[in-house]
């Protein structure tokens, strides 16, 4: 499913219209952003749980030449699953 997909689905399940629910979602997506920065982490309550966590530095490869390149450490962020979630796809 798509953004535009679950807009769609989103506005037909609720009777809200499309604006509003683009407008949610936008929303949404700040809110999480805003708490992962301060938090680092961010409950969506039936979905699960989105975390960042720290990525060691490490060696790789450029695939083209094979030369060794350092790739720095970041953060990642990580989706944990919530317990019905994972249980409507078993």
């Amino acid at each position: 499913m798509n953004h535009k997909e679950l807009i769609e689905q989103l506005s037909t399940d609720t009777a809200t219209n499309k604006a509003t629910i683009e407008r949610v979602l936008k929303v949404l997506a700040e809110v999480a952003g805003n708490q992962l920065k301060t938090n680092g982490s961010f409950v969506l309550h039936g979905i699960g749980s989105i975390v960042t966590v720290d990525a060691a530095a490490r060696e790789g490869r450029n695939p083209a030449t094979g030369e060794t390149i350092h790739i720095p450490a970041k953060k990642r962020i990580k989706l944990k699953a919530c317990k019905a979630l994972k249980d409507a796809v078993a």
